[in-house]
């Protein structure tokens, strides 16, 4: 039973045809009983007090407000607040967060406690050489059933991040 489960899942997951909710920066959303919105995007190869991290490394930052208006904590599952690319994906990297504490409170894989709002950074490292790629958030909801077939369904949100180098802004 579970080989069978694990299969369904490999056959969702990687199904072409996807159910996506899209929205844009800013924009609320809802996610396993959160409301979230992912309010700035960063790219930069610079930490807090402006020293290069890595050569040929940068990292988007991700600012995401979370709110939980339930009368219990939600575990939030940030492996699932994946950065896509071409056909490739990035998952976020708590460790990063403390070299950007300027721009948002690092995420540290707690429970978002009830009645509560914060803001968050979440880190990707990415090469230089992605600087300019198109980037989205992508968190998967759940699956749907249609005409016997199964579905994923996602949230999908376009970031537009601001590329900050050397204390230089090179887009806007």
């Amino acid at each position: 039973i579970i080989a069978l489960f694990g299969l369904l899942i490999y056959f969702i997951s990687t199904s072409s045809e996807t159910y996506a909710t899209n929205y844009s920066q800013k924009q609320n959303f809802f996610y396993n009983g959160l409301t979230m919105s992912i309010d700035d995007a960063i790219i930069t190869n610079l930490d807090s007090g402006g020293n290069i991290i890595k050569s040929d490394k940068y990292y988007i930052l991700l600012k995401a407000t979370i709110a939980n208006n339930t009368s219990k904590d939600i575990d939030f599952d940030y492996d699932n607040l994946k950065i896509y690319y071409d056909n490739n994906h990035l998952n976020p990297s708590l460790d990063l967060g403390s070299n950007f504490i300027d721009y948002a409170v690092p995420y540290t894989n707690k429970a978002i406690t009830k009645k509560s709002s914060n803001t968050y950074v979440f880190v990707y490292e990415i090469d230089k050489t992605l600087i300019n790629q198109s980037f989205n958030v992508k968190l998967h909801t759940g699956i749907i059933k249609k005409k016997n077939i199964y579905y994923a369904t996602s949230t999908v949100i376009k970031i537009s991040p601001l590329i900050i180098t050397d204390l230089t802004l090179i887009n806007s």
